[in-house]
Order: C-alpha cells, then structure tokens, then sequence
C-alpha cells in the first residue's frame, strides 16, 4: 500500500485504472499486460509464477466469452427500456463497454397513471446522469423523448462531449432493445406480485386481530405504549401508532414521566395513558395527533399491563379496547393478552408477524428516547463540573449553543457573549473543554 511506502502514487494510481477497465469490460490491456508478466516470469525461470498467471489469462478469457458481445466497435453505451402499467414504470438499463455487456439496473417510479413513457424517461435521464462520474457516448432508449435536444445539450455540458440519443428500430440494437424491454417487464410483474402481496398481507392480519379481539371492524388505528429505564432512572412511555396496517410515524409520541419515582412501570403506564386521554378530551383541533381515539389500544406486558391500562382508560371516562403483547421466556412476542386471560395465536399466522412487528417498534422507540434522555444528563452533569456553571448558567449555554459539541468549540469572545456568562467563566468554561483545567 501507499501508506506503508510499498509502491509509488502512480503505480498505485495504474493499478486503479487497470481495475476500473477491467470492471468495464475492457479485458484487451489485462490480457496484455498478464501475458507480459507471464512472460518475464518464464524467462527469469519462475515458472510458478508463470502457471498462476497463466490461470489468470485464462480466467479473463473466460470471462470475456461469456460476455453478451453486442457490437465490435467498442462504444460505450447505456441502453435503456420502459415496461409502464398499473400506475408503475420499470425503467432497465443495460451497460455495454468496449462491445460487452457487463451489468443491469433497473428502477421503479410509481403514479405514471396519464404520463407518457418519453416523458418519464426524460425526467428519469435528468435526475439519474445528475450526479453520474461517467457518461457514455450513446445513450440507447425504447421510446422517443420530446426535449431531446435539451437532453443532449445538457449532457453533452456535463463532459464536454457530444452524446447522442438513439431510438433503434432494425438491426441488432432492436434486437438488444426487445431482450430488455422484456427484464423491464418481468421485473414489473414481480414488483406489482410483490406490492400484491405486502397488501394481502396487512388485510389478513388486520382481519385475524379483529377476531382475536372480538372487535366489530378491523384495527385501522392501533396504538401501542411500552415503558423503559435503567433500574428506575430516567423512566420514560413511548407510544408507536400503526395506521392501515403499517408503521405511522407522524403519530409516534414519547412521554417523560412526570409523577412516578423509581422502578414502577405500573404507575409508568398509568400517568401515559392519563395524560394521552386527557389530551384527547381537550383536544380542539382535528390536526390534533391526540384527537382521534385507535380501534385498537396494546400495551407492552401481560395481565398487569393490561389492568393497568384498562383502570387507566376507565377513569378517563373513554371507549378503547386494551390488549398486552406478552413475551415467552426468551423475550420473543408470544401472544395476546387481555384482562380474560391469554388468547393463543399461531406464530405463522399474519396477525402473530404483525404484532411482533408492533413490539420491536414499541422496544426501538422507547429505547431511543431512553439513551436520548441519558446522553443529555450526561451533558447537562459534564457542563456543571466547570466552575461557575449551575442549572440557570448550563440552560443559558444550552439555549445559545444547542449541542455539547458547539460550546467545547466557542471561542471565549462568543461563550461570554452568553446571557449569565461573565468573563472569567467564559475562561473557565474555555480551558475546561480545551485541557487547562483549574484545579
């Protein structure tokens, strides 16, 4: 390597561009110069060295005849092919190199119901050569682009060459262009199957959970709550919501608790809840994410939990059925349970794959905002070991700077510029963060 002082900058940087035609199909230079180093090796007699490289060539020429060979003349070419239906566009695009065709992409672009394939692929070029470190000369396509001029001189701008734009109709290139239509095709049919599926999927398992539960209509609003901390420090309620079967993140909540100390998920769950039925009966407002009651209420735990929350919900003065989550004694989801007892659920079942769904989110939400808490105690201790910094002087610092990370690097002149903060703390401050500290 370069860093260890084995080879120069510019055997390094040849090394490179060998590597980059290779993976470009251009397998001509690395054949030479292997066959040349197989060469020298045998002159010199080092015929182990020789074999190895032999093998290389060979593997190289392998693969190079394996290669779709589409044209001799070696012209780099992107060749691409729209399949539109069902609101969905599938865009495949084929790279030709020096001749050969050594790689596809392919790309979805959804709510085409009304647009014409020229104008996506227009806008499909636009965005995806935006940012591209490479053009070829010819850019192939399926179906005519009306802006085609602008196209070419945008692109022709990008790398200071002209690049064409072809639409090929006889000859091989159709041929090519007919072969990748059809992956476009194919690919849509399994995205459509795909999407088909997820939609099967979040039908079955809404209308499993509304027998499970016994509810008149499936869950279209589930809300779900879970209590975390650190043996009784820093407690805090998270609340994930899944709407139409799916994660609705707008609609996640975090809650610190405000009047329960130590370790009492109990209490915990019982202040949450309060607090977000409460919020639903002064809510004024339908942009309100608190003014909608869920079809369906889980809570993290099992008959306790459910107690708890279904006290919670009753002296509320509200209508919300109330279900737990409860784990096997791995901590994975094992089922529902409501304040009857546990009702069973088969674990290859949909509604079982959603609910573990709704748990994992529970855990990560509350988790996060549980190190979120803990990292700015942290912050807020670590600031209050400097002389002359209390609670009003750390909120004050805080306020100014936003992060940690921004005060360690405030000069003296704009930490004194801090309502509260004086010259000599801003000193203090100063030398605290920077390796001068008073002892």
């Amino acid at each position: 390597g370069i860093c260890s002082g084995n080879i120069s900058k510019q055997e390094y940087a040849s090394v490179i561009n060998e590597v980059c035609g290779f993976l470009n199909g251009k397998y001509d230079n690395v054949i030479k110069k292997l066959t040349c180093d197989m060469n020298t090796a045998a002159q010199n007699l080092d015929f182990e060295k020789a074999s190895v490289l032999r093998d290389r060539i060979n593997s190289v020429n392998s693969l190079s005849q394996k290669q779709k060979i589409v044209t001799a003349n070696g012209t780099d070419i992107d060749a691409a092919a729209i399949y539109n239906d069902n609101n969905v566009a599938c865009i495949e695009i084929f790279f030709i190199r020096n001749g050969n065709i050594i790689g596809k992409e392919h790309y979805f672009i959804n709510d085409t119901e009304g647009v014409d394939n020229g104008t996506i692929f227009s806008q499909f070029i636009k965005q995806y050569y935006d940012n591209s470190s490479f053009l070829p000369k010819e850019i192939m396509l399926s179906d005519e682009i009306e802006d085609e001029e602008t196209v070419k001189i945008w692109l022709s701008s990008k790398c200071v060459r002209n690049i064409s734009i072809k639409y090929p109709k006889i000859g091989k290139y159709a041929e090519l262009m007919k072969m990748i239509k059809t992956n476009a095709k194919k690919e849509h049919s399994e995205y459509i199957l795909k999407k088909m599926r997820a939609s099967d999927y979040v039908n079955n398992a809404l209308s499993q959970l509304m027998k499970l539960t016994g509810l008149e209509h499936p869950p279209m609003l589930i809300e779900a709550y879970d209590i975390s901390n650190i043996s009784g420090d820093s407690n805090v309620g998270s609340m994930v919501t899944f709407k139409n079967g799916k994660p609705y993140k707008q609609g996640y909540r975090s809650f610190k608790i405000k009047t329960v100390s130590g370790q009492d998920d109990y209490g915990s769950m019982y202040e949450v809840l309060t607090r977000r039925f409460n919020r639903y009966k002064s809510s004024k407002e339908d942009t309100d994410s608190f003014a909608t009651l869920p079809d369906l209420l889980l809570v993290d735990g099992g008959l306790l939990h459910v107690n708890t929350a279904f006290e919670a919900i009753k002296n509320a003065g509200v209508n919300v059925p109330v279900f737990g989550i409860v784990k096997d004694d791995n901590h994975n989801t094992r089922g529902l349970v409501s304040v009857n007892g546990e009702i069973p659920i088969h674990s290859g079942s949909d509604a079982f794959m959603m609910l573990a769904n709704i748990q994992d989110e529970m855990h990560r939400r509350a988790i996060t905002h549980h190190r979120n808490l803990m990292n700015k105690k942290s912050i807020e201790s670590e600031l209050e070991k400097i002389k002359g910094i209390g609670a009003a002087k750390r909120k004050a610092l805080l306020a100014e700077f936003k992060t940690i990370s921004k005060i360690k690097t405030a000069s003296v002149e704009q930490l004194s510029k801090v309502k509260g903060i004086d010259q000599k703390t801003a000193n203090n401050i100063f030398d605290y963060f920077n390796g001068e500290v008073e002892e």
